[in-house]
This record gives structure tokens, C-alpha cells and sequence, in this order.
């Protein structure tokens, strides 16, 4: 039986840990409740997730790569290099 814990019903973190076990697959609460407790969606206690159930973060993508042109031989101290 697999189970899902919300944070609402432990007061400190020290109760929350130990209860969780091979049988719990995640913890959730809200961004405040897991603050609270010192945690948030990006922690995990003993191995399980926590999960934000009100505002989960978003991931920020990388910026793109700017576009620098065709890359072109260069001489370097009187050698010619080859640029990948």
C-alpha cells in the first residue's frame, strides 16, 4: 500500500521524517507548508519527493545560443588553425 503524505498534518520536520518509508511515494503540501518545514519541490527526504500543490516551480530553459556566423581559418602566432 503506497502512500502520499501531506505536510499539513506534522508540525516539524523531525515528525515528517520519521514517518516516511519504502511506502511513501511522495509528500505534498503547499509552497508555505514546505517552507515551514524547510523543504520544497526541488528536496527530497529519505529519497522521496516533495511535491508544491498550489504554485509548482517552473524550470527555466537555457537561452538560446546566438548564431556567431560562419567560422572561418585564423593564423595564431604565425600558424594556421583550423577552427571546429
Amino acid at each position: 500500500m503506497t502512500k502520499i503524505l501531506q505536510v499539513k498534518n506534522y508540525s516539524t520536520r523531525r515528525q515528517l521524517e520519521a514517518v516516511v518509508n519504502d511506502q511513501i511515494i511522495a509528500i505534498h503540501g503547499t509552497r508555505e507548508e514546505l517552507a515551514r518545514l524547510g523543504l520544497s519541490d526541488r528536496r527530497k527526504v529519505n529519497g522521496v519527493s516533495c511535491v508544491i500543490t498550489d504554485t509548482p516551480t517552473e524550470d527555466k530553459l537555457a537561452p538560446p545560443k546566438p548564431n556567431r556566423g560562419k567560422i572561418f581559418e585564423s593564423k595564431f602566432n604565425g600558424q594556421i588553425k583550423k577552427l571546429k
